[in-house]
């Protein structure tokens, strides 16, 4: 399973079962797969972090940079992107491990 996959699940259940969500797709490939966005209703008017805000700034997911550059506007990313900064920065989730790695790799290389 994918690192911190099961934080990920957890994290999930608690924001989003038993709640109304609006779906918003922006496009969908041939095979089916969409790219869009979630949100709870009112979510924008109340100027409240997204779902995908909260996910990065856990550290529970990482910023897709292709999505990043071919499917948003730069203002729907630049939350995203400080939403991610502030994982990186505080070490959080994936990025605590993509730290240790590169610290181990670190040291097996001296």
């Amino acid at each position: 399973p994918e690192p911190l996959a099961d934080e990920a699940k957890a994290f999930a259940r608690k924001q989003l079962n038993q709640r109304d969500v609006e779906v918003t797709v922006a496009e969908m490939d041939r095979n089916g797969i969409c790219i869009g966005s979630l949100a709870f209703p009112g979510q924008q008017a109340a100027g409240s972090k997204t779902y995908a805000e909260e996910l990065l700034e856990a550290g529970l997911a990482k910023l897709d940079e292709r999505f990043a550059e071919y499917n948003m506007n730069a203002a729907g990313v630049l939350p995203l992107r400080r939403a991610q900064d502030a994982a990186i920065e505080a070490k959080k989730g994936l990025h605590l491990l993509d730290a240790e790695a590169a610290a181990a790799a670190a040291k097996g290389a001296a």
